[in-house]
């Protein structure tokens, strides 16, 4: 129960808002990134692998960004009570 929790201090908890609304727009961000990148793999040739690499190279590190970014997102939320 949430309730159960000791009371967060109040620089704590703006430290986690802040945080939250801060990997939002970076998670905003890097989710057009990736569909942007994911629009050139569309369209790009499918028979040139090398061009399908460099893509898909260069959408890997945006989604561990946002993974990452999402997973302090969640913890953030969860200490928060959220």
């Amino acid at each position: 129960d949430p309730n159960d929790r000791p009371a967060l201090p109040n620089s704590e908890v703006r430290r986690l808002k802040k945080l939250i609304s801060s990997n939002e727009k970076k998670i905003a961000t890097l989710e057009g990134k990736i569909a942007d990148a994911e629009a050139l793999l569309a369209s790009a040739d499918p028979t040139d692998f090398e061009r399908l690499m460099e893509i898909q190279a260069e959408i890997a590190p945006y989604k561990e960004r946002r993974d990452a970014l999402e997973n302090e997102w969640f913890d953030a939320a969860e200490a928060l009570g959220e």
